[in-house]
């Protein structure tokens, strides 16, 4: 499968045939697509090609999040930094779940993505038809700049802005090693659970013979767990198992 429904170097992108664009990403659709969801790529193509004459770098459309199941609408790896854009083609304002979700995608790449752990990620929620906002450009420590909020217009200003901010940082990404790597994400509870499982008899799920002894050292070594990860400052999951009425949801006050 591939990562990315299109992509393109970023000048290959400018130069090419809006429809041509467009065909490429409805071919790489599985499903129904409706007028909604063409209209939403042409308003992204004719955005990009409008304003960013004379940046270099690569275009990815439609990229590809395996553990979220998910989209990035437009990821552009440029010199030293991967732009995230998350588009919202003629909406006018900036929505908290928008916002989050281009979040809940820097996240992912930096964590997950094994060519992102060291990179520079700029997630920008791009809603076409909002007002203007102030450029406010914030990289935190873990080299994630905070959500910028744009109608797409002064995109460009956006990217030379972020460059020029991290010149004196991270190295020029290759793109071509960087797009080789893996994507690795962990296991969510569920998987976990299943792989704690995996090998053991039916009945040793389904056993409900915790006695009190039993209860008593379970919630000793939970207790001893929590107070670990208090005083080292980590986090720690428990997976205390059994049916219902065998004494699993033992309380544990301290939690």
């Amino acid at each position: 499968m591939s990562r990315s429904y299109c992509h393109r170097t970023l000048q290959d992108f400018l130069d090419a045939d809006p429809k041509t664009i467009l065909g490429e990403l409805t071919d790489s659709e599985s499903f129904d697509i409706n007028t909604k969801t063409t209209d939403a790529w042409k308003g992204e193509i004719k955005l990009i090609q409008e304003t960013l004459e004379g940046i270099q770098g690569h275009i990815h459309l439609e990229y590809i999040i395996p553990r979220m199941g998910k989209r990035v609408d437009v990821l552009l790896v440029i010199q030293n930094i991967i732009f995230l854009l998350e588009f919202k083609v003629g909406t006018d304002h900036y929505d908290a779940s928008a916002i989050n979700q281009v979040i809940d995608y820097a996240l992912d790449m930096q964590n997950f993505h094994e060519g992102s752990h060291n990179q520079i990620i700029c997630p920008i929620l791009i809603a076409t038809g909002a007002e203007e906002k102030t450029l406010d450009l914030i990289l935190s420590n873990d080299q994630i700049f905070e959500p910028i909020l744009s109608n797409g217009q002064n995109l460009k200003y956006i990217i030379e802005s972020a460059l020029s901010k991290t010149s004196n940082l991270n190295p020029e990404i290759d793109h071509d090693d960087w797009f080789s790597k893996s994507y690795k994400p962990t296991p969510n509870i569920i998987e976990a659970a299943q792989a704690l499982y995996k090998g053991h008899d039916v009945s040793e799920i389904s056993r409900s013979d915790a006695g009190a002894t039993n209860l008593t050292d379970t919630s000793d070594e939970i207790q001893q767990i929590i107070k670990r990860a208090k005083e080292n400052n980590e986090k720690a999951i428990c997976f205390v198992t059994g049916v219902p009425g065998s004494g699993n949801s033992y309380p544990i006050h301290s939690i």
